[in-house]
Protein backbone atom coordinates (compact mmCIF):
# COMPACT_ATOMS: atom_id res chain seq x y z
CA UNK A 1 0.00 0.00 0.00
CA UNK A 2 1.57 3.65 -0.83
CA UNK A 3 1.48 6.39 1.31
CA UNK A 4 -1.09 8.56 -0.67
CA UNK A 5 -3.88 5.33 -0.25
CA UNK A 6 -2.49 4.81 3.40
CA UNK A 7 -3.49 8.86 4.29
CA UNK A 8 -6.64 8.31 2.35
CA UNK A 9 -7.91 5.83 4.18
CA UNK A 10 -6.77 6.78 7.25
CA UNK A 11 -8.82 10.16 6.70
CA UNK A 12 -12.38 7.97 5.17
CA UNK A 13 -12.42 6.53 9.04
CA UNK A 14 -11.91 9.57 10.86
CA UNK A 15 -9.07 8.04 13.10
CA UNK A 16 -6.63 11.26 12.07
CA UNK A 17 -6.46 12.55 15.44
CA UNK A 18 -6.16 9.53 17.26
CA UNK A 19 -2.90 8.50 15.35
CA UNK A 20 -1.46 11.85 15.83
CA UNK A 21 -2.29 11.49 20.09
CA UNK A 22 -0.45 7.88 19.78
CA UNK A 23 2.10 8.87 17.54
CA UNK A 24 3.31 12.15 19.97
CA UNK A 25 3.08 10.04 23.18
CA UNK A 26 5.66 7.82 21.25
CA UNK A 27 7.87 10.58 20.39
CA UNK A 28 7.73 11.96 23.59
CA UNK A 29 9.45 8.42 25.12
CA UNK A 30 11.16 8.20 22.12
CA UNK A 31 12.86 11.50 22.59
CA UNK A 32 13.90 10.04 26.57
CA UNK A 33 15.31 7.26 25.05
CA UNK A 34 18.05 9.87 23.08
CA UNK A 35 18.82 11.69 26.05
CA UNK A 36 22.09 9.85 27.03
CA UNK A 37 22.81 10.65 23.01
CA UNK A 38 22.49 14.06 23.11
CA UNK A 39 24.56 14.70 26.45
CA UNK A 40 27.12 12.82 24.99
CA UNK A 41 26.80 15.07 21.19
CA UNK A 42 27.15 18.02 23.54
CA UNK A 43 30.26 17.26 25.54
CA UNK A 44 31.86 16.43 22.08
CA UNK A 45 30.96 19.78 21.05
CA UNK A 46 32.24 21.45 24.77
CA UNK A 47 35.89 19.99 23.89
CA UNK A 48 36.06 20.09 20.16
CA UNK A 49 35.70 24.10 20.74
CA UNK A 50 37.84 23.59 23.63
CA UNK A 51 40.64 22.02 21.87
CA UNK A 52 40.14 23.77 18.57
CA UNK A 53 38.59 20.80 16.41
CA UNK A 54 35.85 23.03 15.61
CA UNK A 55 36.72 26.58 14.67
CA UNK A 56 34.02 28.06 13.68
CA UNK A 57 31.36 29.64 16.46
CA UNK A 58 28.31 26.64 14.52
CA UNK A 59 28.05 24.20 12.23
CA UNK A 60 24.78 23.95 10.17
CA UNK A 61 24.12 20.63 8.08
CA UNK A 62 22.54 20.11 4.64
CA UNK A 63 21.79 16.58 3.34
CA UNK A 64 20.89 17.34 -0.30
CA UNK A 65 18.01 15.38 -1.42
CA UNK A 66 18.61 14.15 -4.66
CA UNK A 67 14.76 12.92 -5.23
CA UNK A 68 13.19 16.12 -5.84
CA UNK A 69 14.51 19.01 -8.82
CA UNK A 70 13.50 21.93 -6.76
CA UNK A 71 14.82 20.48 -3.51
CA UNK A 72 18.43 19.71 -5.36
CA UNK A 73 18.31 23.26 -6.65
CA UNK A 74 17.05 25.57 -4.24
CA UNK A 75 18.62 23.95 -0.94
CA UNK A 76 22.15 23.92 -1.31
CA UNK A 77 21.49 27.39 -2.71
CA UNK A 78 20.44 28.70 0.23
CA UNK A 79 22.85 26.95 2.40
CA UNK A 80 25.50 28.84 -0.34
CA UNK A 81 24.03 32.30 0.48
CA UNK A 82 24.07 31.73 4.14
CA UNK A 83 27.69 30.88 4.18
CA UNK A 84 28.51 34.06 2.42
CA UNK A 85 26.66 36.12 4.67
CA UNK A 86 28.11 34.68 7.81
CA UNK A 87 31.94 34.33 8.69
CA UNK A 88 30.89 32.07 11.76
CA UNK A 89 28.84 29.14 9.92
CA UNK A 90 30.68 26.07 9.32
CA UNK A 91 28.57 24.05 6.84
CA UNK A 92 28.66 20.09 6.74
CA UNK A 93 27.12 18.58 3.76
CA UNK A 94 26.29 15.48 2.18
CA UNK A 95 24.01 13.90 -0.58
CA UNK A 96 21.05 11.17 0.29
CA UNK A 97 21.02 7.74 -0.97
CA UNK A 98 18.43 6.71 -3.07
CA UNK A 99 16.34 6.73 -5.99
CA UNK A 100 15.85 10.52 -7.41
CA UNK A 101 15.99 12.17 -9.79
CA UNK A 102 19.82 12.80 -9.49
CA UNK A 103 20.14 15.49 -12.13
CA UNK A 104 23.86 15.65 -13.36
CA UNK A 105 24.06 19.48 -13.29
CA UNK A 106 23.17 20.10 -10.25
CA UNK A 107 25.00 17.72 -8.64
CA UNK A 108 28.12 19.15 -10.44
CA UNK A 109 27.30 22.60 -9.25
CA UNK A 110 26.94 21.49 -5.85
CA UNK A 111 30.64 19.61 -5.80
CA UNK A 112 31.85 22.83 -6.92
CA UNK A 113 30.34 24.72 -3.07
CA UNK A 114 30.35 21.78 -0.71
CA UNK A 115 33.06 19.42 -0.11
CA UNK A 116 30.63 16.20 1.16
CA UNK A 117 30.70 13.92 4.03
CA UNK A 118 29.22 10.56 4.28
CA UNK A 119 25.55 10.95 4.98
CA UNK A 120 24.82 8.57 7.86
CA UNK A 121 27.04 10.86 9.73
CA UNK A 122 24.60 13.66 9.33
CA UNK A 123 21.88 11.14 9.60
CA UNK A 124 22.86 10.34 12.86
CA UNK A 125 23.71 13.67 13.80
CA UNK A 126 20.14 15.04 12.19
CA UNK A 127 18.58 12.40 14.45
CA UNK A 128 20.19 13.01 17.69
CA UNK A 129 19.19 17.02 17.37
CA UNK A 130 15.40 16.30 15.95
CA UNK A 131 14.82 14.16 18.60
CA UNK A 132 16.28 15.92 21.64
CA UNK A 133 14.35 17.21 24.40
CA UNK A 134 13.93 20.56 24.36
CA UNK A 135 16.44 21.37 27.13
CA UNK A 136 18.73 19.77 25.61
CA UNK A 137 18.55 20.78 22.34
CA UNK A 138 18.78 24.20 23.22
CA UNK A 139 22.37 23.68 23.88
CA UNK A 140 22.89 21.79 21.19
CA UNK A 141 21.46 24.40 19.41
CA UNK A 142 24.87 26.52 20.29
CA UNK A 143 27.14 24.80 18.46
CA UNK A 144 25.01 23.18 15.55
CA UNK A 145 21.69 22.76 13.81
CA UNK A 146 20.47 21.30 10.72
CA UNK A 147 19.56 23.45 8.04
CA UNK A 148 15.74 22.07 7.78
CA UNK A 149 15.47 20.23 11.35
CA UNK A 150 12.37 18.54 12.13
CA UNK A 151 9.12 20.32 12.44
CA UNK A 152 10.33 23.55 10.54
CA UNK A 153 6.61 24.07 8.98
CA UNK A 154 7.85 26.71 6.24
CA UNK A 155 10.87 24.32 5.29
CA UNK A 156 12.76 26.13 2.91
CA UNK A 157 10.73 29.16 2.25
CA UNK A 158 12.06 30.36 5.66
CA UNK A 159 14.82 31.25 4.11
CA UNK A 160 13.65 33.01 0.93
CA UNK A 161 15.57 36.03 1.43
CA UNK A 162 18.80 34.53 0.88
CA UNK A 163 17.53 33.70 -2.69
CA UNK A 164 17.05 37.43 -3.49
CA UNK A 165 18.20 37.92 -7.38
CA UNK A 166 20.34 40.41 -6.59
CA UNK A 167 22.56 38.20 -4.14
CA UNK A 168 25.58 36.68 -5.41
CA UNK A 169 27.25 33.61 -3.74
CA UNK A 170 29.07 30.72 -5.24
CA UNK A 171 26.08 27.92 -5.83
CA UNK A 172 24.43 30.56 -7.99
CA UNK A 173 27.56 31.70 -9.71
CA UNK A 174 28.27 28.37 -10.52
CA UNK A 175 24.78 27.38 -12.26
CA UNK A 176 24.93 30.29 -13.70
CA UNK A 177 27.90 29.92 -15.39
CA UNK A 178 26.67 25.95 -16.31
CA UNK A 179 23.53 27.50 -17.95
CA UNK A 180 25.53 30.10 -19.85
CA UNK A 181 26.63 27.67 -22.57
CA UNK A 182 22.77 26.99 -23.51
CA UNK A 183 22.76 31.16 -23.51
CA UNK A 184 21.97 33.17 -26.86
CA UNK A 185 20.84 36.98 -27.74
CA UNK A 186 17.43 35.50 -28.82
CA UNK A 187 14.79 35.27 -26.47
CA UNK A 188 13.12 32.54 -25.86
CA UNK A 189 9.56 31.56 -23.48
CA UNK A 190 9.60 28.18 -21.88
CA UNK A 191 6.08 26.76 -20.75
CA UNK A 192 7.16 24.32 -18.00
CA UNK A 193 4.37 23.74 -15.97
CA UNK A 194 3.37 21.02 -13.65
CA UNK A 195 0.07 18.48 -14.56
CA UNK A 196 -1.84 15.57 -13.32
CA UNK A 197 1.10 13.47 -14.82
CA UNK A 198 3.54 14.75 -11.70
CA UNK A 199 2.30 12.37 -9.25
CA UNK A 200 2.33 9.10 -11.52
CA UNK A 201 6.82 9.67 -10.54
CA UNK A 202 6.18 9.11 -7.00
CA UNK A 203 3.80 7.48 -5.04
CA UNK A 204 5.08 9.83 -1.96
CA UNK A 205 3.81 12.46 -3.55
CA UNK A 206 -0.30 13.61 -2.98
CA UNK A 207 -2.13 14.52 -5.91
CA UNK A 208 -2.86 18.71 -6.27
CA UNK A 209 -5.21 18.80 -8.92
CA UNK A 210 -5.67 22.67 -7.77
CA UNK A 211 -2.03 23.28 -9.16
CA UNK A 212 -1.87 20.93 -12.20
CA UNK A 213 -2.30 22.26 -15.48
CA UNK A 214 -4.72 20.58 -18.18
CA UNK A 215 -4.03 20.88 -21.68
CA UNK A 216 -6.83 23.14 -22.39
CA UNK A 217 -4.45 25.59 -19.87
CA UNK A 218 -1.30 24.82 -21.85
CA UNK A 219 -3.36 25.61 -25.50
CA UNK A 220 -4.41 28.99 -23.87
CA UNK A 221 -0.60 30.13 -23.08
CA UNK A 222 0.65 28.93 -26.71
CA UNK A 223 -2.34 30.73 -28.22
CA UNK A 224 -1.17 33.76 -26.41
CA UNK A 225 2.36 33.72 -26.43
CA UNK A 226 2.50 33.60 -30.36
CA UNK A 227 0.39 36.69 -30.50
CA UNK A 228 3.50 38.70 -28.77
CA UNK A 229 7.08 36.25 -29.95
CA UNK A 230 7.41 33.75 -32.72
CA UNK A 231 6.03 30.22 -32.24
CA UNK A 232 9.60 29.00 -33.07
CA UNK A 233 10.95 30.76 -30.21
CA UNK A 234 8.36 29.22 -27.83
CA UNK A 235 9.46 25.83 -26.28
CA UNK A 236 6.92 23.12 -24.14
CA UNK A 237 8.44 21.24 -21.91
CA UNK A 238 5.99 18.19 -21.40
CA UNK A 239 6.12 14.79 -20.18
CA UNK A 240 4.95 12.55 -23.12
CA UNK A 241 2.23 10.54 -20.89
CA UNK A 242 0.29 13.75 -21.49
CA UNK A 243 -1.96 12.12 -24.07
CA UNK A 244 -3.88 15.42 -24.64
CA UNK A 245 -1.30 17.38 -25.69
CA UNK A 246 0.16 14.92 -28.40
CA UNK A 247 -3.40 14.80 -29.73
CA UNK A 248 -4.32 18.21 -29.59
CA UNK A 249 -4.01 19.67 -33.37
CA UNK A 250 -3.96 23.05 -31.82
CA UNK A 251 -0.79 22.66 -30.26
CA UNK A 252 0.82 20.54 -32.78
CA UNK A 253 0.37 23.24 -35.87
CA UNK A 254 1.09 25.86 -33.35
CA UNK A 255 4.20 25.56 -34.82
CA UNK A 256 6.16 25.49 -31.61
CA UNK A 257 9.39 23.47 -29.91
CA UNK A 258 8.17 20.47 -28.29
CA UNK A 259 10.48 18.56 -26.00
CA UNK A 260 10.00 15.32 -24.01
CA UNK A 261 11.00 15.63 -20.29
CA UNK A 262 12.25 12.15 -20.42
CA UNK A 263 14.72 12.89 -23.32
CA UNK A 264 15.39 16.68 -22.73
CA UNK A 265 16.38 18.11 -19.39
CA UNK A 266 15.29 21.59 -18.67
CA UNK A 267 18.58 22.97 -17.93
CA UNK A 268 19.80 22.18 -21.06
CA UNK A 269 16.98 24.63 -22.65
CA UNK A 270 16.63 26.92 -20.15
CA UNK A 271 19.37 30.10 -20.44
CA UNK A 272 20.12 33.63 -18.52
CA UNK A 273 17.86 34.58 -22.15
CA UNK A 274 14.80 32.40 -21.21
CA UNK A 275 11.44 33.86 -19.65
CA UNK A 276 10.19 30.77 -18.09
CA UNK A 277 6.23 30.19 -17.47
CA UNK A 278 5.98 27.99 -14.64
CA UNK A 279 3.17 27.10 -11.61
CA UNK A 280 5.24 27.23 -8.75
CA UNK A 281 6.98 23.84 -8.78
CA UNK A 282 10.00 22.14 -8.74
CA UNK A 283 11.57 24.05 -12.08
CA UNK A 284 10.34 27.82 -10.68
CA UNK A 285 12.33 26.81 -7.33
CA UNK A 286 15.32 26.24 -9.62
CA UNK A 287 14.71 29.23 -11.51
CA UNK A 288 14.60 31.04 -8.32
CA UNK A 289 18.08 29.59 -6.92
CA UNK A 290 19.25 30.29 -10.41
CA UNK A 291 18.02 34.13 -10.91
CA UNK A 292 16.27 32.66 -14.13
CA UNK A 293 13.16 35.45 -15.45
CA UNK A 294 10.09 33.67 -14.45
CA UNK A 295 6.34 34.43 -15.11
CA UNK A 296 4.47 32.74 -12.32
CA UNK A 297 1.61 31.63 -13.68
CA UNK A 298 -1.38 29.88 -11.26
CA UNK A 299 1.45 29.80 -8.21
CA UNK A 300 -1.65 28.57 -6.11
CA UNK A 301 0.15 28.61 -2.96
CA UNK A 302 0.29 32.01 -1.97
CA UNK A 303 2.01 31.43 1.43
CA UNK A 304 4.96 29.68 -0.24
CA UNK A 305 4.94 32.39 -3.58
CA UNK A 306 8.83 33.42 -4.75
CA UNK A 307 8.56 36.95 -3.50
CA UNK A 308 12.49 37.40 -3.39
CA UNK A 309 12.68 36.61 -7.42
CA UNK A 310 12.97 40.57 -8.20
CA UNK A 311 13.25 39.70 -11.87
CA UNK A 312 9.82 37.94 -12.67
CA UNK A 313 6.51 38.61 -12.49
CA UNK A 314 3.39 37.24 -10.37
CA UNK A 315 -0.10 36.43 -12.85
CA UNK A 316 -2.29 35.82 -9.61
CA UNK A 317 -4.62 33.20 -8.88
CA UNK A 318 -8.20 34.73 -7.89
CA UNK A 319 -9.24 33.38 -5.40
CA UNK A 320 -13.01 33.70 -4.33
CA UNK A 321 -16.66 32.07 -2.62
CA UNK A 322 -19.03 29.98 -4.52
CA UNK A 323 -19.39 30.29 -8.35
CA UNK A 324 -16.52 32.23 -10.97
CA UNK A 325 -18.81 34.77 -11.45
CA UNK A 326 -19.47 38.00 -11.45
CA UNK A 327 -16.71 41.48 -10.40
CA UNK A 328 -14.00 40.50 -7.97
CA UNK A 329 -12.72 42.11 -5.40
CA UNK A 330 -8.48 42.20 -5.28
CA UNK A 331 -8.82 42.56 -1.15
CA UNK A 332 -10.72 39.71 -0.95
CA UNK A 333 -9.16 37.75 -3.14
CA UNK A 334 -6.15 37.94 -0.68
CA UNK A 335 -7.99 37.60 2.24
CA UNK A 336 -9.54 34.12 1.16
CA UNK A 337 -5.77 32.71 -0.13
CA UNK A 338 -4.57 33.66 3.49
CA UNK A 339 -8.08 32.34 5.10
CA UNK A 340 -6.89 29.12 6.17
CA UNK A 341 -5.73 28.87 9.90
CA UNK A 342 -3.17 26.20 8.45
CA UNK A 343 0.25 28.11 7.66
CA UNK A 344 0.98 26.29 4.92
CA UNK A 345 -2.29 24.65 3.65
CA UNK A 346 -1.58 22.12 1.32
CA UNK A 347 -4.47 20.73 1.04
CA UNK A 348 -7.21 22.71 -0.72
CA UNK A 349 -10.20 20.29 -0.32
CA UNK A 350 -9.80 20.60 3.36
CA UNK A 351 -8.90 24.56 3.77
CA UNK A 352 -10.44 26.15 0.86
CA UNK A 353 -12.64 23.62 -1.01
CA UNK A 354 -15.02 22.77 1.95
CA UNK A 355 -15.24 26.26 2.90
CA UNK A 356 -16.65 26.86 -0.70
CA UNK A 357 -13.63 28.29 -2.31
CA UNK A 358 -12.64 27.72 -5.72
CA UNK A 359 -9.91 29.29 -7.49
CA UNK A 360 -9.86 29.42 -11.33
CA UNK A 361 -7.36 27.90 -14.39
CA UNK A 362 -4.99 29.43 -16.53
CA UNK A 363 -7.53 29.07 -19.53
CA UNK A 364 -9.93 31.40 -17.27
CA UNK A 365 -7.54 34.21 -17.63
CA UNK A 366 -8.50 37.21 -20.30
CA UNK A 367 -6.42 37.39 -23.40
CA UNK A 368 -5.72 40.69 -23.26
CA UNK A 369 -4.53 40.10 -19.34
CA UNK A 370 -1.88 37.19 -19.89
CA UNK A 371 -0.62 38.85 -23.51
CA UNK A 372 -0.06 42.51 -21.64
CA UNK A 373 2.00 40.51 -18.86
CA UNK A 374 3.89 38.82 -21.23
CA UNK A 375 4.75 41.75 -23.25
CA UNK A 376 6.16 43.20 -19.87
CA UNK A 377 8.27 40.38 -18.85
CA UNK A 378 9.72 40.90 -22.34
CA UNK A 379 10.83 44.22 -22.15
CA UNK A 380 13.99 44.40 -21.17
CA UNK A 381 13.49 48.22 -19.66
CA UNK A 382 14.02 48.16 -15.90
CA UNK A 383 10.88 50.16 -14.09
CA UNK A 384 11.90 52.54 -11.54
CA UNK A 385 10.85 50.73 -8.53
CA UNK A 386 10.11 52.60 -5.12
CA UNK A 387 10.58 50.57 -1.93
CA UNK A 388 8.45 50.63 1.33
CA UNK A 389 8.27 48.59 4.55
CA UNK A 390 5.35 47.07 6.41
CA UNK A 391 5.00 44.64 9.39
CA UNK A 392 8.57 43.55 8.95
CA UNK A 393 8.35 43.44 5.41
CA UNK A 394 10.10 45.07 2.95
CA UNK A 395 8.80 45.74 -0.50
CA UNK A 396 9.15 47.13 -3.82
CA UNK A 397 6.49 48.38 -6.01
CA UNK A 398 6.44 50.55 -9.07
CA UNK A 399 2.35 51.93 -9.07
CA UNK A 400 -0.41 52.47 -6.41
CA UNK A 401 -1.80 49.40 -7.34
CA UNK A 402 0.90 47.30 -6.59
CA UNK A 403 1.84 49.35 -3.26
CA UNK A 404 -1.86 48.38 -2.11
CA UNK A 405 -1.63 44.78 -3.35
CA UNK A 406 1.28 43.99 -1.38
CA UNK A 407 0.35 46.32 2.02
CA UNK A 408 -2.99 43.64 1.44
CA UNK A 409 -0.38 40.41 1.07
CA UNK A 410 1.43 40.91 4.17
CA UNK A 411 -1.47 42.51 6.38
CA UNK A 412 -3.21 39.05 5.49
CA UNK A 413 -0.74 36.86 6.12
CA UNK A 414 0.11 35.04 9.10
CA UNK A 415 3.09 36.83 11.46
CA UNK A 416 4.99 33.78 11.05
CA UNK A 417 5.16 33.99 7.46
CA UNK A 418 5.87 37.80 7.43
CA UNK A 419 9.66 36.46 8.60
CA UNK A 420 10.08 34.29 5.43
CA UNK A 421 8.58 37.02 3.20
CA UNK A 422 10.77 39.79 4.68
CA UNK A 423 12.47 40.96 1.43
CA UNK A 424 9.25 41.20 -1.40
CA UNK A 425 10.54 41.90 -4.59
CA UNK A 426 8.65 39.82 -7.00
CA UNK A 427 6.52 42.20 -9.69
CA UNK A 428 2.99 41.88 -9.93
CA UNK A 429 1.48 41.27 -13.61
CA UNK A 430 0.28 45.00 -14.21
CA UNK A 431 -2.75 44.14 -16.42
CA UNK A 432 -4.13 41.78 -13.75
CA UNK A 433 -4.11 44.58 -11.22
CA UNK A 434 -5.58 47.18 -13.60
CA UNK A 435 -8.37 44.75 -14.02
CA UNK A 436 -9.43 45.46 -10.64
CA UNK A 437 -10.05 49.29 -11.21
Amino acid sequence: MNVRIFIRLIDNLGIKETIKKIFYVFISLYKLTMFPFSVILILYFLSARELQIIKKKKLISLRITPRYFGHFAMEPAILSSIMESSNNLQPLVSIKQGVGINNQKLLYVANQCFKFIPDIILLILEHIYNFSIELTKQKINLFYQPLLPRGLVTREVTYMRYLETSRDFKWRNSARSALSINNTNTKKIIISLRTEHYGNYDSNVAPQPWRDANYKDIEHLIAVSSQVINPKSIFLHFHSSHKEIIESSIICNSGINLLDKNKYDILDIISPSSILINNGNGVGAAALSFGVKTLYIHHTLWQFWHTSHSNSIALPSDFRKGEMKGKLDLKEIISLAFSPKSIVPYDFYKNYYSNNIRINSISDIKSEILEETLVQILNDKKKFRLENELLGCKFRYSSEREKRFWEDYISSMPSELRKCHSEISLEISDSYLENFD
